[in-house]
């Protein structure tokens, strides 16, 4: 497990915290549009569902220059092509 310490620092006063949810697109990856030139913690989920087991399960992501790029992923570890609903949480400057 990798951690990292992120304040009290000199940047400590420059971190903004963007956060929200959306939609998957239907196909990989969905992205989104981040306000920060350079993201040091970053959060996606899946938001709670009815039917355990169908649909997406998994999300992973990367980050290529202001965007986050989310990928969404079904048990058998193949692309969704899901719509769910997941929340972000991005800390930046």
């Amino acid at each position: 497990m990798a951690t990292a310490l992120i304040a009290p620092n000199s940047q400590m006063n420059e971190f903004k915290i963007y956060a929200g949810e959306a939609a998957l697109g239907g196909s990989n990856p969905t992205v989104l549009t981040i306000p920060f030139a350079a993201a040091n913690v970053i959060a996606v989920f899946l938001t709670p569902k009815v039917s355990v087991g169908s649909g997406s399960v998994d999300l992973t992501y990367t980050i290529v220059g202001g965007q986050l790029r989310v990928y969404a992923w079904v048990a058998a570890g193949t692309a969704s092509a899901g719509t769910e609903t997941f929340g972000f949480i991005v800390v930046g400057y």
